[in-house]
């Protein structure tokens, strides 16, 4: 079935470019170039969400996700958060936010973002995901494992999903995410 990754190493992502059926109805797949911080409050979560509020965040303490395109926090379990950013000083900014009531973890170099379109894309992830995608509302998100691969989801939009994964595993996540879409197409922006 996935006759175009049996050319390719196993530990190398795939080159940019359109991979499985050639048709319309494909899955768009790109990088997004983002900081990333893991945000941990300590024993006063309610002082971290009332922090946020001076910042302009309404941020919930549960699965979803709260802010902006700038600075987006996605609730990873009880008091915990990634917080992605496409400006740069994403952990002093956090610190000086948040201390001493929370934590910042630079989590930059080590973590992934994908973005994910297409009209296929509900098909694609319910072979990857034991999820029932369908109930998610825009910013519901979710931590889960995707073809033995940890990591964090969210609906960013009607037709937009991102996916959150560790770096070291990103070769292996291409690899599943190709092979799930390639009856439908894979456009892989790199």
């Amino acid at each position: 079935m996935a006759d175009f990754l049996a050319a390719l190493p196993l530990g190398k992502p795939l080159p940019a470019g359109l991979y499985g059926a050639q048709n319309f109805e494909r899955v768009a797949l790109c990088r997004l170039p983002v900081d990333a911080c893991a945000l941990v409050a300590g024993r006063d979560v309610a002082a971290v969400i009332e922090k946020a509020k001076v910042l302009g965040v309404d941020l919930c303490d549960g699965p979803r996700r709260s802010g902006g395109d700038d600075c987006a926090l996605i609730g990873t379990g009880p008091g915990r958060w990634l917080v992605l950013s496409s400006a740069s000083g994403l952990a002093a900014r956090l610190e000086a936010a948040f201390a001493p009531e929370a934590s910042t973890f630079e989590q930059g170099g080590g973590l992934v973002v994908l973005e994910a379109s297409g009209p296929t894309l509900p098909a694609v992830l319910a072979k990857l995901v034991p999820l029932d995608l369908a109930t998610f509302a825009d910013d519901d998100a979710a931590t889960v494992t995707a073809a033995h691969i940890n990591l964090t989801l969210w609906r960013h939009d009607a037709t937009h999903w991102r996916f959150a994964l560790g770096r070291s595993y990103f070769a292996a996540f291409l690899r599943a995410f190709a092979c799930a879409a390639a009856e439908y197409g894979l456009d892989w922006a790199g």
